[in-house]
């Protein structure tokens, strides 16, 4: 996997003198030890949807990311969130459309399966299908993403924007966000830097 790591490690590169938190990632994942074994897994959503996402990162900045996921998406253990609030209507649609892999981090509830252990720092990939909204939901992780296909409209407090392919997006701890899919899946790489052991909270409007 060592092509993947080298990758994700030069884009936090990049933007590190924009965020200087992410040069711990930097400084984690050139510590990394060897891959674990773990028993892959992969959802209906990945099968329906990974290849397309993958192919439309062709073209855009993230695609040396993207390939050299795909290289390698036969190892990942792909999970889906949000357990505890099974039974709630636009919850049970996310979790059938949405699933995320940790390739780099500590075992946490909810993934048990990693494919680097790293008690420093979170990284992996998320999918989402077309047509998809992942309700306002916060965190106290600071959270960085990268769009490696897929435009769509993302929340971050009250605003709303469309991001295309390469957009980097950050949000603060605390900070409630939300993401809209509409034509294209979204394939993003996501990160958190701190407070890895947080708990995914989805925000009700009352």
């Amino acid at each position: 996997m060592n092509p993947l790591l080298t990758a994700v490690s030069h884009h936090y590169q990049q933007h590190t003198p924009q965020h200087p938190v992410l040069a711990n990632i930097v400084a984690a994942i050139g510590q990394l030890g060897a891959e674990r074994t773990i028993p892959a897994l992969r959802s209906p959503v990945v099968d329906d949807w990974l290849e397309t996402a993958v192919s439309l990162a062709q073209g855009h900045e993230g695609e040396t990311i993207a390939n050299a996921m795909w290289d390698v998406a036969d190892r990942f253990h792909w999970v889906t969130a949000y357990a505890n609030y099974a039974g709630e209507p636009d919850i049970d649609l996310l979790r059938q459309r949405q699933a995320y892999t940790e390739v780099a981090g500590p075992p946490s509830p909810y993934q048990p399966h990693i494919n680097y252990h790293c008690d420093d720092l979170f990284f992996g990939f998320l999918l989402q299908a077309p047509h998809t909204y992942y309700p306002p939901h916060v965190h106290k992780a600071e959270e960085f993403y990268y769009v490696l296909s897929g435009t769509a409209v993302w929340q971050r407090g009250r605003e709303w924007q469309v991001r295309p392919p390469g957009s980097f997006i950050h949000h603060g701890s605390g900070v409630v966000h939300a993401m809209q899919t509409h034509r294209e899946p979204l394939l993003a790489l996501v990160a958190w830097t701190s407070d890895l052991d947080s708990e995914l909270v989805i925000v009700r409007e009352p």
